[in-house]
């Protein structure tokens, strides 16, 4: 008997299995290949933001801080970058002074209260140094109980200019602390902050300057 042409053939050879297999292997690896290099795209994106990120809030709380630097409702005299304990001399703030100007380091303080004096109590002691890649904000005199704002900086600097733009000192040096008369001169603070991360393929630095106008400046 003849065999039926109405009966198609059934399954598929081994060639067919072994191409559609090699096919279908070929469009997974791609598929792969395409997800790991958005994924790692993804992380260093997300890196990179959150870097950028801690060092615009970091610069914010400096900035705002600065703003209110001085304030001395009852006209004392005190306030600010002021310390009679502190000439000035060397390259770095003294031990417990309260009022210091470096290009590393600043330290002033405000009459939050009102009271005309500077308190060993809340927020009328302010400051701000780099430690060991941390950028702290401290309270300066006595103990400073310095408090983390960003990690991974590799470089803080503070540049001061007098009312009418020029920097003080001009020009200023690799390191310096300012005299009592060259405090008094601020009217702005220049504040430049750099990031580092060390990510998988290279590294992403990250700066940010930005300046604060005092609002209450010394008289």
């Amino acid at each position: 008997m003849w065999p039926s042409r109405l009966c198609p053939r059934q399954g598929f050879t081994l060639l067919e299995t072994l191409l559609a297999t090699a096919i279908t292997a070929v469009v997974l690896g791609a598929t792969y290949t395409m997800y790991l290099a958005n994924q790692e795209t993804f992380v260093k994106g997300e890196a990179r933001s959150d870097l950028q990120q801690s060092v615009r809030i970091a610069m914010d709380e400096m900035l705002r801080a600065l703003h209110g630097l001085g304030y001395d409702p009852r006209l004392t005299g005190r306030f600010g970058f002021r310390d009679s304990a502190n000439p000035g001399a060397g390259a770095g703030c003294p031990v417990g002074s309260v009022g210091c100007a470096t290009q590393a380091e600043i330290r002033f303080t405000l009459d939050d209260d009102g009271d005309g004096l500077v308190d060993d109590v809340g927020t009328e002691r302010v400051g701000f140094r780099l430690r060991d890649g941390v950028l702290q904000k401290i309270k300066p005199g006595g103990v400073l109980n310095p408090q983390p704002l960003a990690t991974e900086i590799t470089t803080l600097r503070f540049s001061f200019l007098d009312g009418a733009g020029r920097t003080i000192p001009d020009p200023p040096g690799a390191a310096y602390t300012l005299t009592p008369v060259q405090r008094d001169a601020i009217r702005r603070v220049r504040i430049e902050l750099t990031a580092s991360r060390t990510m998988k393929g290279g590294t992403h630095v990250f700066s940010l300057t930005s300046e604060a106008l005092l609002r209450n400046p010394q008289p």
